[in-house]
């Protein structure tokens, strides 16, 4: 018989976290504000590709804003509060969907968006304007992915 943790934690929302909010949450209280919440109503996720794009990104900061991004982020990581998925492959029927949905999707956010449906997510959170606007918010519905936008909090 599985145990009330392991049942309320079923029940939690499962949300994978786009890279741009851990990028900006140091200085967007939105951001920072749903980011520290992590772990009372639900827990974040995040896939490699999305550290790759946050490695990628503090690359071109001033020292003193990467580290800010950076410890921010390791400190989301070695708290619990975000978990990194494990690789999988990502197929080409799934990117091909997605693709013909949106035409206009950057294939950065195709592969992550495949990537989090394969791994069984339906909800990404993310400040990203082109993701969260409302014509590709119900085209992603379509898909079954919601679209939480941080840009609002």
């Amino acid at each position: 018989m599985p145990s009330a943790h392991w049942k309320r934690s079923a029940r939690k929302p499962r949300r994978l976290i786009d890279s741009c909010v851990l990028i900006a949450a140091p200085d967007h209280t939105g951001c920072a504000r749903y980011l520290t919440a992590l772990g009372h109503a639900h827990h974040g996720y995040v896939t490699h590709n999305i550290l790759g794009e946050i490695l990628s990104a503090a690359r071109k900061f001033e020292a003193f804003e990467r580290d800010k991004v950076l410890a921010f982020v390791l400190s989301l990581l070695l708290g619990g509060k975000l978990t990194v998925l494990p690789l999988g492959p990502v197929p080409y029927e799934t990117l091909h969907a997605l693709t013909g949905a949106l035409p206009h999707l950057s294939p950065d956010d195709a592969v992550i968006l495949a990537e989090m449906k394969e791994l069984g997510f339906h909800c990404l959170a993310t400040i990203d304007g082109e993701l969260a606007s409302r014509k590709n918010r119900e085209a992603l519905a379509g898909q079954n992915i919601r679209i939480l936008d941080l840009r609002q909090s």
